[in-house]
């Protein structure tokens, strides 16, 4: 009997690979984008958790601005879309 694997899934949320220094440069350039003051690396630390999404929202409620699912969702978009 052969077996195969048909696809492997990597989480890279630190553990096997330190990826925040990418993401805190795709969100400060998504919040040069926007007018929004950017993020420093321990601000990062505390703001990110639970997803692109609600790293944002954080983001950018610390910087005076509320936004609803169909503000942000273009903004997710874009900020994942720098990251990759």
């Amino acid at each position: 009997m052969t077996s195969y694997v048909e696809a492997v899934l990597l989480d890279f949320d630190g553990t096997l690979a330190d990826t925040a220094p990418d993401f805190v440069a795709a969100l400060n350039h998504l919040l040069d984008d926007v007018g929004g003051e950017r993020v420093d690396f321990a601000d990062f630390r505390r703001l990110a958790g639970e997803g692109a999404k609600r790293l944002l929202l954080r983001a950018m409620a610390e910087r005076g601005k509320s936004l609803d699912d169909e503000a942000i969702m273009p903004l997710v978009e874009r900020l994942v879309s720098y990251y990759y």
